[in-house]
Parts: structure tokens; C-alpha cells; sequence
């Protein structure tokens, strides 16, 4: 086996792969950012990562049966090894690899550094009147239709931002076909999260940031995706029912409204079957739920089914550990 290995480097086996995997690394960066600046299809990206996986195995192959001569390029077995000078061609890779990487680190830099996201202010640490508002523009791909609406409930939620406050989740469509997407605020790049290719309107983020509850239009299922993107998890089945509303807690449940239910309906992030946990009494409908900072509390309307506040709405409050329930203001909606 030791033999094998010194051979591989000898042969200068190991630094071409390290050499190409920092090449490839730096292509899919630069080619991440064009393709997205020129709205390309999300294929092409994932074209140009599976050519350069399938070269990986090729250049390899070729390190260890080819060897560079002062003659040109020649097999391996044909170049005596008093003549060999894998040394020399192993420095100047060497060079190659510290040069690439060298622009490896400085595209990680300018990428924190160019583009600062605003200091996050405390309210514990500053006033009211220290606190400076800052407004700014998202730019949509030329493409993309923002679909931001109302629910059959009342709910309006246009964009989320995620709980650390350092990026927006929102659904658009391009070309008819609906996704999610996600824009950080220290890039200038609005991205498509993979997986949720019919995601519908309505979603929410977890308490932590990491996850996307949303509903798959094709499957009528209650799933949730990365946000960066990956393979979808079933929730739970919604049995060809609208969702009107999703809110994550951090008590590791998701509460969502839907045509099926009048009251508020309960799932873990971890899937299973939904149960109700509220009970309307004839006629109302509990609607808009949203968790609490403790993730533990519910605040909802009880009023009627429809997008327009009424004077015999109510803003009530449920507490998940006691099963609790109070009304905290009639003629009131979130």
C-alpha cells in the first residue's frame, strides 16, 4: 500500500487532484454567478458540476499513465526513470496550487468583505431615537412574477424574513412554473431553493433558520426543504385541502389553518399525523395564527371565514403547554 501512494505521488497523481478541485471550485463559483445574473435554467449549473465530476476520474488517469517531458507528452512506461523530472513538474503544480489558491481566498474575502450586511441593531443596547430605519430594493430576476396575495383566511404574507434577520424567503414563478426563493442580504443574488419546484404560496421558516415549511402543490403534501436547497420531507398529508396559513414554533410543532378545519391544526416538524388544537364553536373560524417569541404561545382571529376583518373578530391567545385559551380584544385582527 506504501508503495502505491509514493508511486501516486511521484507521478504527481495527488497534486493534480488537489489542483482540480480547487479549479472546480472557483468555475462553479464564477459560473454560479453568471448563470444566475443571465437567468440560465438551473440545468446548465448542474450540466457544468456533472462534466466536471466525470473529469475528475479522466485527469487522474491521465496523471498516472502520462508524464510531461521536455520532449512533450509521453506515456509513463516510456520515460526512463533516470530521465524522469516528475520533481520539476511537481514544483510548478505546487506553484499552481498555491497561486489558485490565493484566488480562492481573495474570492472569499471580497465576497465578505465587498458586500457588508447593516449592523443589526439592539433595542437593549440603543434608543428608540438611535434606531435608523433602512429601506431598500430587492431586484427579481426580468422574468419572475412575484406572487404575493391573500389567503381565503385574510392572511397576508408576502415575504419572510428569516429569523436571524440575514436573508427573505418568498415565492415567485418563472415561466409558469411556481418555486420558492431565497435572497441573502450579502449577496445581490435571488436564488431558487431546490426541491420545491410546486411549492405553493404559503410557507413559513423554522425558529432556527435552517428549514422552509411549505405545501407541494402536485402531491397535496405538508413538506419541508433546506433553505438552501435539497431533498423535500412529507410532513403530513393535506388530503386535497387548501392551506391558508403556516406558523413554525419553536416547540418543534407547525400549526396551519386549511379548508378542511375551522380550528387551528397542529404537526411536528418531524411529521406525523395533524390534530386539532382548538375547537370553534358554531359558525367561527380561527384563522392567522403566529407563534410567539417563546415559540410556545399562539395568538389567532376567531371570526369568519373570508379576507375582511369584521367587527365581531377577536385577537385570543393559546398557550400549547396548558391547552389555555383567552380573548384578549374583540373588533381586532393580527
Amino acid at each position: 500500500m506504501a508503495s502505491v501512494w509514493g508511486e501516486l505521488k511521484r507521478r504527481n497523481v495527488v497534486r493534480v487532484a488537489i489542483a482540480y478541485a480547487i479549479v472546480s471550485w472557483l468555475l462553479l463559483q464564477v459560473a454560479d454567478v453568471i448563470l444566475n445574473n443571465i437567468e440560465a435554467p438551473t440545468w446548465v449549473f448542474q450540466a457544468i458540476l456533472l462534466l466536471l465530476a466525470i473529469g475528475l476520474p479522466v485527469a487522474l488517469i491521465f496523471a498516472w499513465a502520462f508524464e510531461l517531458t521536455p520532449e512533450g507528452l509521453k506515456k509513463e512506461s516510456d520515460v526512463d526513470r533516470s530521465e524522469s523530472i516528475t520533481h520539476i513538474t511537481g514544483r510548478k503544480l505546487d506553484f499552481v496550487i498555491i497561486g489558485v489558491l490565493v484566488v480562492a481566498v481573495g474570492v472569499l474575502l471580497a465576497a465578505n468583505t465587498l458586500i457588508k450586511i447593516p449592523p443589526i441593531v439592539s433595542h437593549t443596547s440603543k434608543s428608540d431615537d438611535d434606531i435608523t430605519l433602512r429601506r431598500f430594493t430587492i431586484d427579481l430576476p426580468k422574468s419572475m412574477q412575484f406572487t404575493a396575495q391573500f389567503t381565503t383566511q385574510g392572511q397576508y404574507r408576502p415575504v419572510i424574513v428569516s429569523p436571524d434577520g440575514r436573508r427573505v424567503i418568498f415565492h415567485g414563478v418563472i415561466e409558469r412554473r411556481p418555486q420558492i426563493y431565497s435572497r441573502s442580504f450579502d449577496s445581490l443574488n435571488v436564488l431558487p431553493v431546490k426541491g420545491t419546484e410546486n411549492a405553493g404560496e404559503v410557507l413559513d421558516v423554522s425558529p432556527d433558520g435552517q428549514w422552509i415549511a411549505y405545501v407541494d402543490r402536485e402531491d397535496q403534501m405538508l413538506k419541508k426543504v433546506p433553505v438552501a436547497g435539497g431533498i423535500p420531507v412529507p410532513l403530513c398529508e393535506l388530503g386535497g385541502f387548501v392551506l391558508d396559513n403556516i406558523t413554525w414554533g419553536a416547540n418543534n410543532s407547525i400549526v396551519f389553518t386549511s379548508s378542511a378545519y375551522n380550528g387551528l391544526m397542529q404537526v411536528s416538524s418531524s411529521g406525523g399525523p395533524p390534530e386539532p388544537i382548538t375547537f370553534p364553536e358554531n359558525g367561527e373560524v380561527h384563522k392567522q395564527p403566529n407563534f410567539l417569541p417563546d415559540g410556545k404561545t399562539l395568538f389567532f382571529t376567531i371570526g369568519e371565514r373570508g379576507t375582511t376583518p369584521r367587527q365581531s373578530d377577536r385577537v385570543a391567545v393559546l398557550s400549547l403547554e396548558s391547552g389555555e385559551q383567552k380573548v384578549l380584544m374583540a373588533a381586532a385582527s393580527p
